[in-house]
């Protein structure tokens, strides 16, 4: 039973309010050595009927739980320790799971140092293991409906941990009742993500003619869909191009382009590791981050409260354990976002894309050329919408096989997390998708 749950936490440390919904944290099992931290937040208003949604940040290698107290969850450290209360939380509609993976990242754990190798097809085997452990310990929420949610990597996290969901409810009848799912700034191409990062900067003004000029003269854009892209890509030394006008651009935080820079020596030790040409990386980029979640997370008094490892852990927001493959980030997952999309035995699978037009990294223009690869319908196209009576971006609706519906919106001025640049919009858009009337 939830009511007698070791893991229910009584207390937020630096929160002067009663909680406002039962808030859980402390580990699932999904082998004998594997041990994924997790947060789990009841949603504010009928838990027992709300949509469960299962969260985690890209990297990869990055923590899910960014998304709980950066973003779109109820706490929101401040200056000083304290914790003040997110009035744009998710969770006043939605039950949310923020899960902390590849074993290796924040308080997850193993002592079996393979287990700290990761790739993209074993992060989502060890997924769905979570989820299923997740529902034979919280079992009145394995009725409600499901989405899987995320951003950045979660361009590839997401789409593979879904195709496992869908394998698994086709060989089994205690069917998962996954419904969609939402990734926010997605990195789910490797091209149109390094080649319209530069689309980018020109679309921004942040680059001379001459520059632009020449990196489409030397063919290095609109390469999506092509089939030996690698080839040109390589050929014409457009990677090496990328890095030089990358760097003429100068000093500038990547993920919110017109925003102030901030963490700059994390940011360019990220960047340092995204040109590296090992095998295996322990980093890559991640947006930039507020310390006040890294100060609070590593106190003792709010590790024994949420539940860590009783062993004390520095709990950083992106992993220097995990070695993941490096070669991943290189397959597309377009072909799998439209399999899932267009597959006749699958009913109820709705797709939404949100994307902040002030990220470079994974940007707009990018999410908006793999798009246009998938084999769906146009229902509405770049219809405005407005919160508070302000232009706050653009929604296209598609429909593809089974009446599944696949959205795209875009959020003006909003970097590489929407929710913590714009949490108004981002609220509204999150909430008319779960309800189903986001059009």
């Amino acid at each position: 039973m939830v009511a007698d749950n070791p893991d229910l936490i009584h207390k937020m440390p630096g929160f002067s309010h009663k909680l406002p919904s039962k808030t859980y944290g402390g580990y699932v099992d999904i082998s004998d050595s594997k041990h994924m931290y997790y947060m789990f937040v009841e949603a504010e208003t009928s838990p027992s009927t709300a949509p469960i949604l299962f969260w985690t940040n890209g990297g990869p290698g990055c923590s899910g739980l960014m998304g709980l107290f950066e973003e779109f969850g109820p706490y929101r450290p401040t200056k000083g320790g304290k914790v003040k209360y997110n009035p744009w939380a998710w969770t006043k509609f939605a039950n949310i799971v923020f899960v902390e993976q590849p074993i290796g990242v924040g308080f997850s754990w193993s002592n079996t140092k393979s287990d700290l190798v990761s790739n993209d097809m074993l992060s989502a085997k060890d997924n769905l293991q979570f989820v299923l452990n997740f529902f034979d310990k919280y079992s009145s929420f394995k009725k409600n409906r499901m989405y899987l949610i995320s951003e950045s990597y979660g361009g590839h996290y997401v789409p593979l941990w879904a195709n496992e969901i869908v394998k698994y409810n086709k060989k089994h009848d205690d069917e998962i009742k996954l419904k969609g799912f939402m990734i926010g700034n997605p990195y789910v191409d490797f091209l149109t993500g390094s080649s319209t990062q530069i689309e980018s900067y020109w679309g921004h003004q942040k680059l001379p003619i001459k520059s632009w000029n020449k990196f489409t003269k030397r063919k290095c854009s609109n390469l999506e869909g092509k089939k030996n892209w690698r080839k040109t890509w390589k050929k014409n030394r457009c990677q090496d191009l990328a890095y030089k006008l990358e760097d003429q651009v100068g000093k500038h935080n990547p993920y919110a382009i017109d925003y102030p820079i901030c963490v700059t020596n994390q940011q360019n030790a990220l960047i340092s590791y995204s040109r590296s040409k090992n095998k295996t990386v322990k980093k890559r980029y991640t947006p930039c981050l507020d310390n006040y979640t890294t100060k609070y997370l590593n106190r003792k008094d709010v590790q024994e409260a949420i539940h860590a490892r009783k062993q004390r852990v520095k709990w950083k927001a992106c992993s220097d354990l995990v070695k993941y493959r490096a070669k991943d980030a290189y397959n597309s997952q377009v072909p799998l976002i439209d399999k899932l999309l267009n597959d006749k035995d699958v009913k109820h699978l709705d797709v939404f894309i949100i994307s902040g037009t002030n990220d470079s990294i994974c940007g707009t223009i990018g999410s908006q050329k793999w798009i246009t690869q998938l084999n769906i319908k146009p229902k509405k196209e770049w219809k405005q919408y407005f919160v508070e009576k302000e232009p706050a971006g653009y929604i296209s609706t598609y429909s593809a096989n089974n009446h599944k519906k696949f959205i795209f919106a875009t959020v003006n001025f909003a970097g590489h997390e929407v929710p913590m640049y714009k949490p108004q919009a981002a609220y509204k858009l999150m909430k008319k998708f779960l309800n189903g009337v986001l059009r």
